[in-house]
């Protein structure tokens, strides 16, 4: 099962569901694609209140098994913001994914590259 994403920057910023699931191996596998896709950048757009089960284990246990520095930044966050202390990681160049909540459609909106240098 792979995760359903789409570019928003090329070669920069990717959008998509979330790859938790409630089963580990589920969201390793789905965790799994991302990194093969060359994510090595996980930024979660979700809060405690979204109730979500965290893809942090399976994240951890990928990274020990491919030797890749994969990280996951937590920026809870409302439908359409980007939080300041995002935009600094926004701004470095490797592939990165960012996942929203599908079951509340939030969504990382960029209208255009200003709102990430600006």
């Amino acid at each position: 099962m792979e995760p359903e994403h789409y570019t928003v920057l090329p070669g920069s910023l990717y959008g998509g569901e979330y790859p938790g699931a409630k089963i580990p191996a589920e969201a390793k596998t789905r965790l799994r694609k991302l990194i093969e896709k060359g994510i090595r950048t996980f930024i979660d757009l979700t809060a405690p209140a979204d109730e979500m089960v965290t893809y942090q284990p399976p994240l951890n246990a990928l990274a020990a098994e491919t030797s890749f520095p994969l990280r996951r930044f937590s920026f809870p966050v409302p439908d359409m913001r980007i939080p300041d202390s995002m935009r600094d990681l926004l701004k470095k160049s490797r592939p990165r994914h960012c996942l929203p909540v599908g079951r509340l459609s939030r969504r990382l909106f960029l209208p255009n590259t200003s709102a990430i240098n600006g």
